[in-house]
């Protein structure tokens, strides 16, 4: 089957929509921050949060490794409040 020239313009026209979406930035005493930062931040904030927690639970000792458990539960905090915030 062979593909015409309207699909490859369509294709192109579509690509070009998304580079003039508004970027979500957000204004800090002045200055523009990137969404995606703001939302790391939190997950940062939340991961340290919910590290406090297991902690006084005693519960470490079931996380399993730290050095794979920390950063997915900050990769998971900070794509929720990306999702929830931002999109």
């Amino acid at each position: 089957m062979k593909v015409t020239a309207p699909f490859y313009s369509l294709a192109w026209i579509g690509s070009m929509e998304v580079g003039f979406r508004r970027v979500p930035c957000i204004e800090v005493v002045g200055s523009y921050f990137p969404g995606w930062l703001i939302a790391f931040a939190g997950g940062l904030i939340l991961t340290a949060f919910a590290r406090s927690i297991f902690s006084r639970a005693k519960l470490l000792h079931l996380l399993g490794h730290p050095a794979v458990i920390y950063p997915s539960m900050t990769l998971l905090f900070t794509c929720v409040l990306w999702l929830c915030f931002f999109n």
